[in-house]
């Protein structure tokens, strides 16, 4: 950044000179003079091929190889005009493209006119993305080759992983191997959970022709498994955890199940009430010729 601010007064500087030799944006660095030249875009005839021929720039060559670059102004109006930087490739024997310079306005807010893209420091070809796409702002992983398909994490202090997204689209909470769309590794909290059912509700238990078991087998069901028909064991679900949707419609079945034994006991209930009260009736019944036997017998008594 001091660099940058460096150049950029000597920029201003040599601004209040004429401008000199203009050069060729690819003329290789042996032929431009060497020490800081400041050149004025050629305009709309672009008679030297420039990137940005409304520009101006600044070219610092030290007449061979190495230590050469150019900063400058892409445009002469300032609503069109980014601050640029390129520098000689001594490798490749080039100037590389032009790279904008990113500073902060008046607000201290940093506007980037494009996309930030960060390459995998071991493969250019994958990257990171921070964009707009059909107005919604985006944050892309991708490109090709190492990297391109490991996805986004969000860590903490310690490279903690807080929240991993794969390129598969899977996402993990706590954990960096979700194994389904949201994998949490820890508690939810929520207020309420709405879940789509994958399997039937279990209204067919009251539907005619459910073979309900017997209070009996059920019994023997448990003596001889140690837990419910249709429910998976205790060590199953240790091994292979629940499906929330598929476990509440089974013990919706339970209830379900449990209600019809409630109503049929209840019907036994009222019957066996029906009997005693007709018991009832003839007790007193009896108890009431009783007594009128026992009044005869008292009455011819000598």
């Amino acid at each position: 950044m001091k660099r940058a601010v460096i150049l950029s007064v000597l920029f201003i500087w040599t601004t209040s000179t004429a401008a000199q030799t203009t050069y060729d944006e690819g003329a290789p660095v042996q032929d431009i003079s060497s020490g800081i030249s400041y050149q004025r875009g050629p305009g709309s005839t672009n008679t030297f091929n420039w990137t940005y021929p409304y520009g101006t720039k600044l070219t610092v060559s030290d007449g061979s190889c190495c230590r050469n670059f150019e900063i400058g102004v892409s445009g002469y109006q300032s609503i069109y005009g980014d601050l640029i930087f390129r520098y000689w490739d001594p490798n490749e024997t080039i100037w590389k493209p032009w790279r904008k310079v990113v500073l902060a306005n008046e607000n201290g807010q940093v506007d980037l006119k494009g996309d930030l893209i960060t390459p995998n420091p071991t493969n250019d070809d994958a990257n990171v993305n921070l964009s707009w796409y059909n107005n919604t702002a985006r944050i892309r992983v991708g490109g090709s080759g190492e990297g391109a398909y490991n996805g986004l994490d969000i860590q903490s202090v310690g490279n903690i992983s807080l929240f991993r997204i794969l390129h598969s689209g899977k996402v993990g909470i706590g954990t960096t191997a979700p194994d389904a769309k949201l994998t949490v590794k820890g508690n939810i909290h929520a207020e309420e959970i709405q879940v789509d059912l994958a399997v039937p509700a279990p209204d067919y238990v009251f539907k005619e022709g459910y073979d309900l078991k017997s209070l009996e087998e059920v019994q023997n069901y448990i003596q001889e498994n140690g837990h419910l028909p249709n429910i998976p064991s205790a060590k199953e679900m240790e091994a292979n955890g629940i499906e929330l949707g598929e476990m509440d419609m089974k013990l919706l079945e339970k209830i379900e199940e449990l209600t019809l034994y409630i109503l049929a006991q209840e019907d036994k209930l009222l019957l066996k009430d029906g009997e005693i009260a007709a018991l009832y009736s003839l007790v007193h019944h009896q108890e009431k010729r009783l007594k009128k036997l026992e009044n005869l017998l008292k009455a011819n008594e000598p």
